[in-house]
């Protein structure tokens, strides 16, 4: 059998080193809300987790890659459009 290979650019959203517990339990908080959610076309999606590493503190969140950068930054470098 013959499977496609499809590509994307994807972004991992992952803790800095040696996290708090609180930022392990939010981003698996942020986890459950997106799958919670499902797909929408206005927000970023969720396509998938690395969870296997949860006793050391690992945690991997596949999402969908925003080319211009988060909201923030959208709003922020187009702001006099919104004056």
């Amino acid at each position: 059998m013959i499977i496609d290979e499809i590509k994307m650019t994807v972004a991992v959203k992952t803790l800095h080193s040696n996290p708090q517990r609180i930022d392990v339990e939010n981003l698996m908080s942020e986890l459950k809300i997106m799958i919670h959610l499902g797909s929408h076309p206005n927000i970023v999606n969720v396509l998938g987790a690395c969870t296997t590493q949860l006793r050391k503190q690992e945690l991997y969140v596949v999402v969908e890659y925003c080319e211009h950068g988060d909201i923030v930054d959208v709003l922020r470098r187009h702001k006099q459009a919104f004056r």
